[in-house]
C-alpha cells in the first residue's frame, strides 16, 4: 500500500510541474510569435509537456483504480 502512496504522491508532483511547464511555455510563446524560430521550439516543448502530462494523468488513474 506504501508503494502505491509514493507513486500516487510522485505522480501528482510531476503533474503539477508539468502543467506550470506548459503554462510558462504558452507566455513563452505568446512573446516569441514574431520570431519564427524560437516559436517553433516552444511549440514543440509544450506539444511534448501536453502529451507527458497526459501520460502522467493515465498512470494516476490507473495508480488509483489498482489501490
Amino acid at each position: 500500500m506504501k508503494k502505491y502512496k509514493n507513486l500516487e504522491e510522485r505522480s501528482r508532483i510531476i503533474s503539477e510541474k508539468l502543467l506550470e511547464s506548459i503554462y510558462l511555455l504558452e507566455i513563452l510563446e505568446q512573446a516569441c510569435e514574431s520570431q519564427a524560430k524560437k516559436g517553433t521550439l516552444v511549440n514543440i516543448a509544450i506539444k511534448n509537456l501536453n502529451i507527458a502530462f497526459k501520460e502522467v494523468e493515465k498512470c494516476r488513474k490507473m495508480i488509483s483504480h489498482s489501490v
